[in-house]
């Protein structure tokens, strides 16, 4: 039995995508809610790298959530946020991870002078405040430290999930490419169709230390059945490679057929051509034709009474 195996990569434009390659799953931050109503939000990672203002305290910009007790807003408290406090030389870490003092987070805001000031209740803060002794060692004041911790967000966050008991499903594939051909290295337009296509379970995804975008790495196994335009037998894949013979169409009667395909046989008594009309459309069931103007809409029925009553005696022909 033959088999069909073609080797892809993507640039992974979006979530969506990584998650119909992959058949991962794909949570909204701003739609999940809890059974009980509540919503349910997801926990970011992030870093801050900031200057310690006052001995033994950081101020960060962000809400942090943290595992234990703190004069915190409420809804920010999470058994799983860790918060570490690391001192830092020359971009490199000096110290082990500094954990705050028991009770010591703080949310609220910072003015315009700097300071930082306590949430009042039914407030929105908008900055943490952590108190880090380093193990008695302290942290000085004019210190570079790096803050590792979690924040809450309920919007604009997606989620990708990628679990062992779910797998991406069997697609129609249609892509476009090029196709070189080989009298004279010209590249032709050419469409790629696999009428069922399952992608294998086992991908790479590479991340590049530089920074530079990635790209996701799959295969594909083509399996037999029918395309949407034949239906009297099954096909791994096809290839419409799109070409033009010497002396066929030059570029306006071109785009003529591209607006009317069922125009294609239809020829026109008076040397009707590109020089007189650029474009044809058909027009309902009339069968009639129209000018294509630079606004992009067709203008119907502006060449002679002559003309229109030789496209439909064409057309009623064909």
């Amino acid at each position: 039995e033959r088999t069909l195996t073609f080797n892809m990569t993507d640039a992974l434009l979006s979530p969506e995508s990584f998650m119909i390659l992959t058949g991962a799953g794909l949570i909204d931050a701003a739609a999940t809610e809890s059974a009980d109503g509540y919503e349910k939000p997801l926990y970011v990672h992030t870093t801050s790298q900031v200057e310690v203002q006052e001995n033994n305290f950081i101020i960060i910009p962000n809400v942090a959530c943290w595992s234990h007790s703190g004069e915190m807003a409420e809804g920010y408290y999470h058994d799983g946020a860790d918060i570490f406090v690391m001192v830092l030389s020359n971009g490199e870490i000096v110290d082990e991870p500094c954990i705050p003092a028991a009770g010591g987070v703080y949310h609220g805001t910072v003015g315009n002078d700097g300071k930082f000031v306590p949430v009042a209740e039914g407030d929105k803060p908008t900055h943490t405040k952590i108190e880090c002794t380093n193990d008695g060692k302290g942290i000085a004041k004019g210190s570079i430290v790096l803050v590792d911790y979690y924040v809450k967000r309920t919007t604009g966050v997606k989620q990708i999930e990628i679990t062992p008991d779910k797998f991406g499903g069997y697609f129609y594939l249609e892509g476009s490419t090029l196709f070189r051909r080989e009298s004279d290295g010209v590249d032709l337009p050419a469409e790629l169709v696999i009428p069922k296509v399952k992608i294998q379970s086992n991908f790479t995804f590479t991340m590049a230390s530089t920074g530079d975008p990635s790209t996701f790495d799959f295969v594909m196994d083509a399996f037999p059945d029918y395309t949407k335009f034949d239906g009297t037998k099954q096909v791994l894949a096809i290839m419409q490679i799109v070409e033009e013979d010497e002396g066929e169409e030059d570029g306006a009667s071109m785009a003529r057929r591209d607006h009317c395909p069922q125009a294609e046989d239809v020829k026109i008594d008076g040397g009707v051509n590109a020089q007189n009309f650029d474009h044809f459309k058909t027009y309902g069931e009339q069968g009639k034709f129209g000018v294509l103007q630079e606004d992009g809409y067709y203008k119907g029925e502006t060449y002679p009474s002559d003309l229109d009553s030789a496209v439909n005696k064409e057309i009623k022909k064909n």
